[in-house]
């Protein structure tokens, strides 16, 4: 099996969710699979995690729209991050900036994606999962510390760190 990206309506009928209309606009060869996706502030393409069957690594992949925000003929899929690394949970800031979480340090840091390269802008000791930005731009993720993962607010550095000086604690 796979794990394919599709569309559908949320609807309520009789008190009970139902989705209508699905459709599958990413077909993923089997054993892959795509995960946290997230529709660009624009809603004119689907940022998402895509992990092939039998590579370690995860890419970060945007499928965009041919028009009006629906899937159609000439939609198409392309990598923005395809490394060795796991490259996931994409999100987006107030400001419409690109953001997602990648191991490349060897450590779960955040990444800002703008203009086709990366930024760490994070030097995290332990991980990062899960980011969103609240409307006024404050980070929130879940962090790893040596008690477990836990809810909190994360400061960035917008300028950014040298992922070859990362400072990983064992």
């Amino acid at each position: 099996g796979s794990v394919d990206l599709a569309m559908a309506r949320l609807t309520t009928r009789g008190g009970e969710l139902r989705l209508e209309g699905k459709r599958k606009i990413v077909d993923a060869a089997p054993g892959d699979r795509i995960a946290n996706p997230k529709f660009s502030p624009d809603q004119k393409s689907i940022v998402f995690a895509w992990k092939k069957e039998g590579q370690l690594s995860e890419g970060l992949y945007r499928y965009a729209f041919a028009n009006s925000g629906k899937p159609a003929e000439g939609s198409r899929v392309s990598p923005l991050v395809a490394d060795e690394a796991k490259n996931r949970f994409p999100a987006f800031d107030p400001k419409n900036v690109l953001y997602y979480v990648s191991d490349r340090t060897g450590v779960d840091n955040l990444y800002r994606f703008e203009n086709g390269r990366s930024t760490m802008v994070t030097n995290m000791t332990g991980a990062l999962w899960l980011p969103t930005f609240h409307p006024k731009g404050d980070l929130y993720a879940s962090v790893l510390k040596k008690e477990g993962f836990s809810a909190a607010r994360v400061e960035t550095n917008p300028a950014g760190f040298d992922p070859a000086k990362a400072k990983i604690q064992v």
